[in-house]
């Protein structure tokens, strides 16, 4: 017996429904890929080619493919029927460039498959920078810009496929050189492009120099000193002619007669910047030269007048003074009232002569003495034979470290930072080398460092703000002082590495009796030259200019600064540059004669920026730096100085 009627009917029904249902889902209710309605995904992909490594694409800003072979490639998620789509790569292989093509449309009833990823090796472009001074900025193709700040090679980040065009140019270029681009442009042929050059040449200033015009003068300038002022004091020969103050901001000299001769005196500054004149010159009406006298006389600078002081024991024609640690001035050798060299060093206490009675020594004129880091008085030459003056109680002398080379006579010495010296040239016939000794060692020895392009002697080294040493003038040929020899190119002997620089040739030649002197403002003086030694009586100056003041904008000190400073006194300098400053140098004022600065030394401070420039930490050793006038230097990483501020160290 079968089922009920209405059974079988209720069957029916439910078979009906679930016919419908499954009709509905086939006809497009949410198969991927399949031909249907509105509801139904399809895939995007397409194929790889050229590909060597990894590579990322991405389609509408994600569903990220990661694809490591060649062939087809296929998206993760599908997207919707009338949906968009865009692929990029996102992450390129290494040294390959891949591109899409027909990488965006819409969806249109059928996956997607003909994108396609084209890969293609690429190459670098670059080259040679050389002679570059500063930062250089390039670029390639209109963009990729690469800054460079030293000579040497270099490449731009952005590599190129085969067939691009690359095209180099200099987008900036550096503070006061040039730079040109050769082999720039052209198409990149299957290999990394390496030869481009960029060559950065700076005008002749820049790297030479600039000598002023010759500018007369009334005298033979053969001593030569920088005021706590800004003025220049000098004196010449025994004309009858009196001392001078120049002022280089007018070039207006005006006479300031002196109590007695000071022609081959010795000199040095005073704490207070009054300078102090031992000896001088005495006229016997036969022409005698080598005739001391035994005058003591000051100047001051705020005054503009001399002072006689109480007179040495003996006269003294050729001492050097030398400024102690306890603002006292030694004065050392030279020859007497009889022409008898003077054997006994003399110490100015500030009112009175004292005899160093224990070390009586026989030296050649001049000798090029400075205060040593222990506070002894260190002889550097002319002998090759160094010695140590202690000037404490009545004076002894012992041997130091003999020099490499021999007799220097006439040749210059100058420290360059404490206890550190340079003695250049010299001798005869003279000499080009020069050496060196640091005296903060515990046994220090001479050593020679770089030679000079030329031979010298009668030349004055000139210390400079940067720390380097400037050398001008002199003779190359044997004997005392002969003119056919005259060397008119300055040389730099840069102190970190030790090295010399050929610059710019003066108008004038200057031998015996010439000088140099640096300004405040970073030139330097030069003049001298005759008044004896069978030479032109040189009536006239010129001024230098040295590189570092056409390399760019100078550090500015805005800030007014205290006339005086103390030892280990910290001293906000204001600058709108502190960001950029490299070195802060303090040099004791020049004063030179016959080929050697009685006055000049170099002190580095330490420094450190702050919110309106730099705090600086004068010494905290009067060894380091006796008292007295000196110039305070801000120098940036460029090697451009500030122009130098006036201030006594007491």
């Amino acid at each position: 017996m079968g089922p009920p009627k209405s059974t079988s009917r209720y069957r029916l029904f439910l078979l009906s429904v679930l016919s419908i249902a499954l009709t509905a889902c086939s006809a497009g209710g949410g198969s991927d890929g399949a031909p249907g309605g509105g509801g139904t995904n399809y895939t995007v992909g397409g194929t790889v080619s050229g590909l060597s490594g990894s590579m990322v694409l991405r389609n509408n800003g994600g569903n990220d493919l990661t694809i490591s072979a060649n062939g087809n490639f296929t998206f993760p998620a599908p997207i919707a029927q009338g949906s968009p789509y865009a692929v990029n790569v996102i992450t390129q292989p290494a040294n390959r460039s891949c591109s899409v093509a027909n990488g965006t449309g819409t969806v249109a009833g059928a996956n997607v498959t003909n994108v396609t990823v084209t890969c293609a090796a690429i190459f670098t472009v670059g080259g040679t920078v050389s002679g570059l001074n500063g930062t250089v900025a390039l670029q390639n193709n209109g963009g990729n810009n690469l800054t460079i700040s030293v000579s040497g090679g270099f490449t731009f980040a952005t590599a190129l496929a085969t067939g691009s065009g690359y095209s180099v140019t200099v987008l900036t270029q550096p503070v006061s050189q040039t730079c040109a681009v050769a082999n720039g442009a052209g198409t990149v042929s299957g290999a990394n492009v390496t030869g481009v050059t960029v060559n950065c040449t700076s005008p002749p200033e820049a790297r030479l120099g600039k000598w002023s015009a010759v500018s007369p003068a009334p005298i033979v300038q053969l001593h030569l000193h920088l005021l706590a002022t800004g003025k220049v004091l000098s004196w010449g020969g025994p004309t009858g002619k009196p001392p001078y103050t120049w002022d280089p901001a007018t070039g207006a000299f005006t006479a300031v007669p002196a109590p007695s001769e000071l022609f081959c005196s010795g000199h040095a500054f005073l704490p207070d910047g009054r300078l102090l004149v031992a000896g001088g010159h005495r006229i016997d009406g036969l022409g005698t030269n080598g005739l001391g006298l035994p005058n003591t006389n000051v100047f001051d600078p705020a005054t503009g007048a001399w002072q006689a002081m109480p007179t040495m024991a003996k006269g003294r024609w050729y001492p050097t003074n030398t400024a102690l640690p306890s603002g006292e001035v030694v004065t050392i050798a030279g020859s007497d009232e009889t022409g008898a060299t003077v054997l006994v060093p003399e110490v100015w206490n500030g009112a009175a002569w004292r005899r160093l009675t224990s070390a009586a020594l026989d030296l050649p004129y001049y000798p090029r003495t400075f205060v040593a880091p222990d506070g002894r008085i260190f002889y550097a030459g002319e002998q090759q034979q160094s010695r140590y003056l202690d000037t404490a109680g009545a004076g002894s002398w012992t041997n130091g470290p003999l020099r490499k080379f021999g007799t220097r006579d006439f040749g210059s010495a100058v420290m360059y930072q404490p206890g550190k010296i340079l003695y250049s040239g010299g001798g005869d016939p003279p000499t080009n080398t020069a050496e060196i000794i640091d005296l903060n060692q515990p046994s220090p020895t001479w050593a020679f460092t770089g030679s000079m392009a030329s031979a010298r002697r009668q030349m004055n080294a000139t210390l400079l703000p940067t720390g380097d040493v400037l050398v001008t003038g002199g003779t190359s040929s044997a004997g005392f002082n002969d003119p056919a020899g005259g060397v008119r190119t300055a040389e730099l002997w840069r102190s970190a590495t030790g090295t010399w620089t050929t610059l710019a040739s003066s108008a004038v030649v200057r031998i015996y009796h010439g000088t140099a002197l640096l300004l405040p403002d970073g030139r330097v003086l030069y003049t001298g030259s005759g008044d004896g030694g069978n030479s032109p009586n040189e009536l006239n100056y010129e001024v230098y200019s040295p590189p570092y003041l056409f390399n760019g904008a100078r550090p500015a000190i805005t800030g007014a600064l205290p006339p005086r400073a103390g030892y280990g006194q910290i001293q906000i300098v204001d600058t709108p540059d502190g960001a950029a400053i490299a070195k802060v140098t303090l040099i004791g004022l020049g004063s030179v004669t016959h080929a050697f600065d009685q006055s000049a030394r170099l002190v580095l401070l330490n420094f450190a920026p702050v919110a309106r420039g730099l705090t600086i930490a004068f010494p905290a050793s009067r060894t380091i730096a006796p008292p007295g006038p000196y110039m305070l230097f801000l120098v940036n990483a460029g090697g451009v100085p500030s122009e130098g501020r006036i201030m006594l160290l007491q």
